[in-house]
């Protein structure tokens, strides 16, 4: 009996060890902080922009994350595989996305989800995997750049995966029905204020602009400014003309200046 109970307690200190092994070297691997996570610090802040560019435009193409990572140690395939199945546990996007680890020593790994590991050829792996050549001075993030610029091309084909642009039609389409939808706010202002003096329509015009500049950018916020405020402006005058001359008659304004209700 007590042979039982030592082989028990045997494999439990080992299993123990193990979980314990597993547990640091889970911990010991860094955080991903975006499309390029220079950890060795040999990227300048243009270079990294650059890499992070053209992996951010393709993710927004394909649905694919492509993530490069940099290390200040040799890298292995060891741990290549151990940082790609970790950082997949909180960026599922990275199941069908790929990793490029690339190592103090110029050498590359890549580690490469489900969908994407039929469409890379063995040429392009290892176009992929072959150590950076430094000499002559070319720098490490143009080579990094070489590298996923041959991998984009090469998964810009991938079945189902690439995303087509949007048609010329659905975008005027959309366009349409935006600036429709912002113009009922000027129009409701207007029938409010009707019987005073003010702009309502054209003053909601500004606010909404200024709105949408924060939220949007400065390029949509001026477009809603030239076109939502002037014909916030037009409106105001049209319901407020239309119905000072309807109660001068003593008839009812019309449904698109407001009717009896206000």
């Amino acid at each position: 009996m007590s042979g039982k109970l030592l082989l028990i307690a045997l494999v439990a200190v080992v299993l123990l060890g193990v979980a314990q092994i597993a547990a640091r070297a889970e911990t010991d691997m860094p955080s991903p902080r975006g499309s390029v996570n220079d950890f060795a610090g040999r990227l300048s802040e243009r270079e990294e922009a650059a890499i992070s560019w053209r992996l951010d435009h393709y993710r927004r193409l394909s649905g694919h994350d492509l993530v490069v990572v940099t290390i200040d140690a040799p890298v292995g395939k060891d741990y290549s595989n151990a940082l790609f199945a970790f950082w997949r546990q909180g960026r599922p996007t990275l199941e069908n996305g790929l990793l490029l680890l690339v190592g103090n020593d110029g050498m590359v790994q890549a580690e490469v989800g489900g969908k994407l590991r039929p469409s890379l050829t063995s040429e392009v792996k290892e176009e992929l995997t072959g150590p950076l050549d430094t000499s002559g001075g070319r720098r490490e993030a143009a080579l990094i750049l070489e590298r996923v610029i041959i991998l984009t091309e090469a998964l810009e084909r991938v079945p189902g995966e690439t995303r087509d642009p949007m048609p010329p039609w659905l975008a005027v389409t959309l366009a349409f029905f935006f600036f429709a939808s912002m113009l009922i706010v000027p129009w409701l202002s207007s029938i409010m204020v009707r019987a005073r003096p003010t702009y309502g329509g054209a003053y909601s015009g500004l606010m909404m602009a200024l709105l949408m500049t924060v939220l949007a950018g400065p390029g949509v916020g001026a477009a809603v400014l030239v076109v939502v405020t002037p014909v916030g402006y037009l409106m105001d005058r049209s319901i407020s003309g239309h119905y000072a001359g309807r109660r001068a008659d003593g008839r009812s304004p019309a449904w698109w200046a407001g009717g009896e209700r206000y």
